[in-house]
């Protein structure tokens, strides 16, 4: 996650002269697989781990490296039946730490808020709050749909600055619903003087992940805040928020492929067909909040960020009432710079814009039908085809 490669390999050097307990040669030869990959070697990423084999009868960890390396080899039968392993027992070890995730009335996406409805918005008294240039930008989108690259775009502007991704709005929520739960269902009841408390414990759980530079403004990219609007809206009324939309079935597909540290997203990827219904169930939130609340927000296709990057910074740039976007195309060299970068494109972030990602999907078409009557509602609102051309 450092990017530091050839140190990597390094350190890994003295082991070859030693007598190594199996358990042990194991994760050598998993920790060179992944070197290898980084080194566009996918073949012999892949010869290692099959040689290898899992470390125990649970790494699921295993299985997600396999079926990413296979991916890579574009062996999509390979990949679907590694990854059908790493799920099988990811979701083993979830359903015995969050059972309540699994049961029958479980949402796809578990933990989702509250719709808010316009009668209860109107009810919302108006309080002092920050203008849009003191209030942090949020980039939001579900998960893998390219918001990443986009904060490391916004984080390479010298007035702009973001943070490892945190979920700062879950621990606020997670404050009021131990002093009351009734809270999140009327936000109307926080008077001005809560309202002011909830962003100073904001400001102060952000400055535990981030030493701030001064006259710099605050990103603070989360995928899933795109869940928590009324409360952002609450705490910010003026903030610029960036959407970042990108085909459901590429979006989709990468989020299968990922070893989410998250029980959240962990028990959403169950299966295609659930992802597919958790990504619909997460933008439909947003969209009712957002025809409620009418913030101030701009949508980012990944898409036409790939196609013709610097019209889209520039675009990205006036939203932000920046003068100058030029900065932000030079965001792999600031990526490198940065030297730890926690989110899982932490190795395409120092990779100039590419096309890699775009399409994707179409390998793994027939392992998508199922799925694509449930993405429809969403591939018709942002006007993606699954046309196989």
């Amino acid at each position: 996650r450092h990017n530091l490669l050839t140190e990597a390999a390094a350190l890994l050097q003295p082991l070859d002269a030693m007598d190594l307990a199996d358990p042990v040669r194991r994760q050598v030869a998993h920790v060179r697989a992944i070197l290898a990959l980084r080194g566009n070697d996918a073949a012999l990423a892949r010869s290692l781990l099959e040689q290898s084999g899992p470390l125990h009868a649970n790494d699921y960890a295993y299985y997600y490296e396999l079926g990413n390396v296979c991916d890579k080899l574009r062996d999509p039968a390979a990949a679907m039946q590694a990854l059908g392993e790493a799920h099988a027992r990811h979701v083993a070890e979830l359903k015995h730490a969050t059972p309540e995730f699994f049961t029958p009335a479980a949402l796809p996406l578990p933990g989702a808020v509250r719709k808010l409805t316009p009668e209860e918005f109107a009810t919302w008294p108006s309080y002092r709050a920050p203008d849009s240039g003191d209030s942090p930008i949020f980039v939001i989108g579900f998960p893998r749909s390219g918001t990443t690259l986009l904060e490391q775009m916004l984080d390479a502007h010298p007035q702009l600055q973001s943070m490892d991704e945190t979920p700062f709005f879950e621990r606020l929520a997670g404050k009021l619903r131990s002093h009351d739960p009734r809270i999140l269902d009327d936000l109307s009841v926080l008077r001005q003087y809560d309202c002011d408390e909830l962003r100073k414990k904001y400001f102060l759980l952000t400055a535990e992940r981030i030493q701030r530079r001064a006259d710099v403004r605050l990103v603070d990219k989360n995928p899933l805040n795109m869940l928590w609007l009324p409360m952002i809206h609450r705490l910010f009324p003026a903030a610029k928020i960036i959407l970042c939309v990108r085909h459901p079935c590429d979006v989709v597909l990468s989020c299968y492929m990922q070893n989410f540290r998250s029980s959240v997203l962990g028990a959403a990827c169950e299966n295609l067909e659930r992802l597919a219904a958790a990504y619909v169930q997460a933008m439909q939130t947003w969209l009712q909040h957002a025809a409620v609340i009418k913030p101030d927000a701009l949508v980012s296709r990944y898409e036409d960020l790939i196609a013709d990057t610097a019209t889209q910074t520039r675009r990205v740039a006036d939203f932000l009432d920046l003068a100058d976007a030029a900065p932000m195309l030079r965001f792999d060299q600031r990526a490198r710079e940065k030297g730890y970068i926690a989110t899982p494109s932490y190795s395409q972030v120092i990779e100039p814009v590419n096309t890699k990602g775009l399409g994707r999907w179409q390998a793994y078409r027939k392992y998508f039908e199922p799925a694509l009557p449930i993405l429809k509602p969403m591939l018709d609102h942002w006007g993606y085809s699954t046309d196989p051309a």
